[in-house]
């Protein structure tokens, strides 16, 4: 087996991840979130329980059900923007897509807005679900920007208004930018 991926196995992941039992995913360990019965993962169906499986293995599996879909998704994404040249890069109809899935986990939750540019065309926002989870919406070459500093989160959408821009809407927000990304850790400018 290649080391690299390529676009077959890529696909035939993302077939998989949309088989299986919808997330997200969450591991309960007897003596670590619960104190009697057994060791297990909850899902949006039926829960899954294994045999001979460690803490770390339950944690993987669960966790598993969400970053494979978002380390999809940004394979695609860093392949786009790689093969695209850099003055004619179109807006990629599977990103908007891929992004969108990403953004309804936090749907309900919280946004602020974390770090920007001093000439305001970068933008990173922080987002959390309302189970807790923080990642980060890095948008860059913004313009006409309508963002207040904080907001909750009720109908998240990166639409593609034309061929070169993406465009993210929420109750009150506005932004047109070049590129947009969800990333699970952020540092500062």
């Amino acid at each position: 087996m290649s080391s690299e991926l390529d676009d077959d196995e890529l696909a035939r992941m993302q077939r998989l991840g949309d088989a299986a039992t919808m997330g997200p995913w969450k591991s309960f360990i007897e003596g670590r979130d619960h104190e009697s019965g057994s060791s297990f993962v909850q899902t949006a169906g039926d829960d899954i329980e294994m045999i001979g499986a460690t803490t770390a293995d339950y944690d993987f599996i669960a966790s598993a059900r969400q970053d494979i879909p978002r380390l999809i998704a940004e394979v695609r994404r860093l392949r786009a923007r790689e093969t695209a040249p850099k003055s004619s890069r179109e807006v990629d109809p599977e990103i908007v897509a891929s992004t969108n899935i990403e953004l309804a986990r936090f749907v309900g939750g919280n946004a602020r807005l974390w770090n920007f540019a001093p000439t305001h065309d970068h933008l990173a926002v922080m987002l959390r679900t309302p189970q807790g989870v923080e990642a980060y919406l890095v948008l860059s070459g913004c313009e006409r920007i309508q963002l207040p500093t904080g907001w909750r989160i009720t109908a998240p959408s990166i639409l593609q208004p034309d061929a070169l821009y993406y465009e993210l809407v929420d109750e009150g927000v506005r932004v047109r930018c070049r590129d947009a990304g969800i990333f699970a850790e952020y540092k500062r400018w």
